[in-house]
């Protein structure tokens, strides 16, 4: 199911990695080429972002899940901005869900479940409103390969 996506708080950074680690990679102690290298970080992260298809930097979104049909009940939903790290509220036709009792999400896939008791159940909905924090910190939280791949680039 696709959603709208609306970011509330964007990521404080888009490089997938700094200037002292590709200049402490390179053997390099001089500033010269800091701009150069500046430069080549953007488009490297850049490149790795859009062949992804996502952002990894740690943001602040809002996804609003409309469902047209009275005849489909999606059994999970999946969020855009992964891992998940805090909800700030979800709300489903206009009711609030807490979560661990109406609803538990796989924090690193973004997979939520609708929950009724002890039971998942489907999501019942016609509007689906997520708002929560969802992705890296970057150097701190992002995955080493994410920044070794940038490096080398």
């Amino acid at each position: 199911m696709k959603s709208i996506l609306t970011v509330v708080t964007p990521a404080v950074s888009v490089d997938l990695t700094i200037l002292a680690n590709v200049k402490a990679e390179l053997g390099i102690t001089v500033s010269t080429e800091d701009a150069n290298l500046e430069t080549w970080i953007d488009q490297a992260s850049a490149l790795i972002t859009s062949s992804c298809n996502r952002v990894f930097g740690k943001e602040t979104v809002t996804e609003t899940f409309r469902n047209r049909s009275t005849w489909y009940e999606p059994k999970k939903i999946i969020l855009d901005r992964v891992p998940v790290t805090a909800f700030t509220s979800v709300v489903e036709n206009g009711n609030v869900l807490v979560e661990g009792t109406d609803f538990e999400c796989d924090k690193e896939s973004g997979i939520m479940t609708r929950l009724c008791g002890d039971y998942e159940a489907r999501w019942c909905f016609r509007t689906l409103v997520v708002t929560y924090a969802g992705g890296y910190e970057l150097l701190g939280t992002l995955p080493i390969d994410i920044e070794r791949a940038t490096i080398t680039m």
